[in-house]
């Protein structure tokens, strides 16, 4: 690819991935949850909990999960919400891992230290509470650096593993769907060096009635409505070629920046088996997704040996009023799509090979609003699940109180004690990525870390330790 950082491309950098090279196939599986879902009501304190109390307290009858509906978690005082019986037999047979009090961070940080009107710039993340910017902040992968925060985690992973890891027989090209997305959503994860670069779009720059992924299909649908928008578009005289037509240029520069690095498919595709498509039932929105994994495993020219996929939950998930009746059936939803998924990733026999992991820009608030529902807050719980994955509780057992350690606003909301850069580190290790190319690609991983600000103001954050959370076998 054109415009990869130099220290990318350097000798010693690829010499040293060259001589990690693995012989296996790895996919993570993202799936991001858009508009910040209430985890609080998902990963739940049970009987004996120091924090039952804590949660009954500031959640009442209708918006919390009552004892009755709990699914207990083995072995620990913790349950999760009635919907999410796959995450309960995943638990069951050690192969999900909880990620307790996780966010956005630029160091680590105590609530005193974000309280203090000093240190603010220092301590506080860019707007916490922003749906926009929380995304971008889960997805970029970068602190204390704006000019940056154009790419993604993801798309930094599969840049520098180009040509190294991943790499096509001659005249192949190696752009089987590096990272998948939907149409909706923000697909910054996936951003690939250059940000909006070129890329092999998967279709015509006038969209199709029925568009790729888990888009609305028909005249009704998004794509359809979009369609029927340029016709309408050229009937007023607006030319038909995209590069002269700023609605179609505007389609197409949309497109070409939510597709991932290097590009989307430019070989054939290989049908999945009958089976595989009959266990997908109605999750057949991540039909795609499954057919790019089962393609890079087929298509051995294609040189694929990393591979990452990003989808979006399904639904919408900011939900300040009738939290229950709005994300309950959301929660029911997501826990068949993964059912399926699961299966058909375990029928195509990769159940090794791919890890799951669920996250969303900002959990909610501790305490249910007068509408029965939850607001804006920061800290929340991340799910990660697969047969690879070493089953348990990770991070800081949480501490509920008002007067805790990480409680502010009266304990409305918490301070996150683990942060977004050593939850990716730790999924990068299981990749095979060693720990000291982490910082390549999270450079909030670095020890030590780089200088923010210059003269007076200039200070050292301090590193994130440990870089690897262990949820997962570091392999390197």
């Amino acid at each position: 690819m054109s415009q990869r950082p130099a220290s990318y491309t350097d000798p010693a950098t690829i010499a040293a991935l060259q001589a990690l090279l693995p012989d296996d196939f790895k996919v993570l599986f993202c799936f991001f949850a858009n508009g910040g879902w209430d985890s609080h009501n998902m990963f739940v304190p049970g009987a004996g909990n120091s924090n039952l109390g804590f949660y009954e307290n500031a959640r009442p009858t209708g918006v919390r999960i009552e004892a009755a509906e709990k699914l207990p978690l083995s072995n620990t005082t913790w349950a999760l919400h009635p919907a999410l019986d796959h995450f309960r037999d995943r638990w069951n047979a050690n192969q999900l891992a909880i990620l307790q009090d996780v966010g956005t961070l630029n160091e680590p940080t105590t609530a005193a230290q974000y309280l203090d009107i000093n240190t603010a710039s220092r301590f506080r993340p860019l707007s916490i509470g922003a749906h926009d910017v929380q995304q971008r902040l889960w997805q970029n992968g970068l602190q204390h650096n704006p000019p940056a925060r154009t790419t993604g985690w993801f798309g930094r992973a599969m840049d520098l593993l180009d040509a190294t890891w991943n790499t096509p027989q001659p005249g192949k090209e190696n752009s089987l769907l590096m990272s998948l997305i939907s149409r909706a959503g923000n697909n910054l994860q996936n951003r690939p060096y250059p940000p909006k670069g070129t890329v092999a779009l998967p279709m015509s720059s006038r969209p199709a009635p029925a568009s790729y992924g888990t888009t609305p299909t028909g005249a009704n649908g998004v794509a359809g409505q979009i369609r029927q928008v340029f016709t309408e578009a050229e009937g007023a005289g607006l030319p038909a070629d995209p590069d002269h037509n700023l609605m179609r240029a505007t389609w197409k520069y949309v497109l070409a920046e939510g597709l991932a690095a290097p590009g989307f498919v430019n070989a054939e595709l290989v049908a999945l088996p009958g089976n595989v498509n009959a266990a997908l039932g109605d999750a057949a929105g991540l039909r795609p997704a499954v057919q790019a994994i089962h393609t890079a495993v087929e298509n051995a020219a294609l040189g694929i040996r990393r591979m990452v996929v990003y989808v979006n939950a399904p639904g919408g998930w900011d939900h300040h009023a009738s939290l229950r009746p709005n994300q309950d059936p959301l929660l029911a939803i997501f826990n068949g799509q993964i059912t399926a998924l699961t299966n058909a990733i375990d029928l195509l026999g990769l159940r090794d090979q791919v890890t799951f992991f669920a996250e969303t820009e900002f959990g909610r608030t501790f305490r249910s609003n007068n509408n029965q529902g939850t607001d804006h807050g920061w800290s929340g719980h991340s799910f990660i699940w697969g047969n690879a994955v070493l089953g348990g509780l990770y991070g800081a057992t949480p501490d509920y109180s008002p007067t805790g350690p990480q409680a502010i606003n009266g304990g409305n909301s918490f301070v996150p004690t683990t942060s977004t850069e050593q939850y990716y580190a730790t999924l990068l290790r299981w990749f095979g990525i060693p720990a000291a190319l982490i910082p390549m690609i999270l450079p909030a991983s670095a020890v030590p870390r780089a200088v923010v600000g210059t003269g007076a103001q200039a200070y050292t954050p301090v590193a994130f330790s440990p870089q690897n959370l262990d949820f997962l076998p570091a392999v390197n």
